[in-house]
């Protein structure tokens, strides 16, 4: 099976599990400007034990990944830069470092946020267009497994 494939259905076992036990939804689509942006926000110990060695992501129930996928127009993925922050609801902030994946036509960026129980985290990321900033925001709580 190759790489994207196997990431893909990780991400879609884990988005269902993880959809069927939280109050919201995990995967959601925001248009941004010109973009269809795809998130979504998980703990990372729903990815298999193979997934986090190969992308070199911390795999632990305090440990949770936000996924992108920036889509234009015909539904292309697309490489944008993006500058992006997380604050709690006790005012916490955290820079977020997204990491670039290209495998073939896909184009994702995944970033790692520690949590605790029910932590509620405000997402802020900026996609930059020709100059142009556009904001995605949304939030999410993440539970411990």
């Amino acid at each position: 099976m190759s790489r994207p494939l196997q990431l893909l259905l990780s991400l879609l076992m884990a988005l269902t599990a993880w959809q069927s036990i939280a109050a919201e939804p995990s995967a959601q689509t925001q248009q941004v400007g010109r973009w269809q942006v795809h998130y979504s926000a998980i703990p990372s110990s729903f990815l298999s034990p193979s997934i986090t060695r190969q992308y070199q992501i911390e795999r632990s129930r305090y440990n949770g990944i936000i996924t992108l996928t920036v889509l234009d127009a015909k539904g292309v993925a697309q490489s944008v830069a993006l500058n992006a922050e997380a604050t709690n609801l006790t005012g916490t902030r955290r820079e977020l470092a997204f990491r670039e994946i290209k495998e073939g036509p896909a184009i994702y960026y995944l970033a790692e946020i520690p949590y605790r129980n029910e932590d509620t985290w405000r997402i802020k990321v900026a996609l930059l267009d020709q100059g142009v900033a556009h904001e995605l925001q949304f939030m999410h709580t993440f539970y411990v497994d």
